[in-house]
Formats: structure tokens, sequence, C-alpha cells
């Protein structure tokens, strides 16, 4: 990577670095962290949600999960 125009004439092709530099992130950078965060602990819901839930899952076969 680097930041020369030059770079995309050579072969093979080289890659502009984002503005900033390499300590600006890499596209899709952010996208992975939240991605990791969200999988890990999980998604907080609206308050409102998890009782619309506990009521569906009440009418439904399996029982409902118990809050972490």
């Amino acid at each position: 990577m680097t930041d020369n125009p030059n770079a995309f004439a050579t072969d093979p092709a080289g890659t502009l670095l984002p503005l900033g530099g390499i300590a600006a992130g890499l596209p899709g950078e952010r996208a992975w962290a939240r991605r990791t965060k969200a999988l890990a602990p999980g998604v907080p819901l609206h308050p409102v949600i998890p009782p619309v839930l506990a009521a569906r899952a009440a009418t439904a076969s399996p029982a409902a999960p118990q809050a972490l």
C-alpha cells in the first residue's frame, strides 16, 4: 500500500492508502468491529421488546429463554 498515485501504473497494480494513512483504518474495519461486538455479548434490545417476545413465546410450544 502506498500514498503514491503512480502505483496504479505498476505491475502488479498497487493500492492507495485511505486519507490519513493506515492509522485512519481500512475500509470495512469499523463494520467488522461492530459485528464482532454484536456477536460476543449480543445486541441490546429496547425495553419494550422482551415482554412482547415472552408473550409470543408463551403461545408457542418451547419455553422462553431466561434473560442473562
